[in-house]
């Protein structure tokens, strides 16, 4: 892997993981599953929707 892309990665994975606490801080009731699922989700899963996000906020 690609220094620059780890790094990214390791970005991305703390910048998440001060969301969820922030979450679990504001929302006690916030599922185990959502979190486990936000962490696991491939980073080229997110990329795809992030283009296709950007894809229909242009075209609209």
């Amino acid at each position: 892997m690609d220094p620059k892309v780890a790094q990214d990665h390791a970005k991305t994975v703390r910048s998440r993981l001060n969301i969820i606490r922030g979450g679990i801080k504001k929302e006690k009731s916030l599922l185990a599953e959502k979190i486990t699922a936000f962490l696991v989700l491939p980073l080229s899963t997110i990329d795809t929707i992030n283009k296709q996000i950007i894809k229909s906020s242009r075209s609209s």
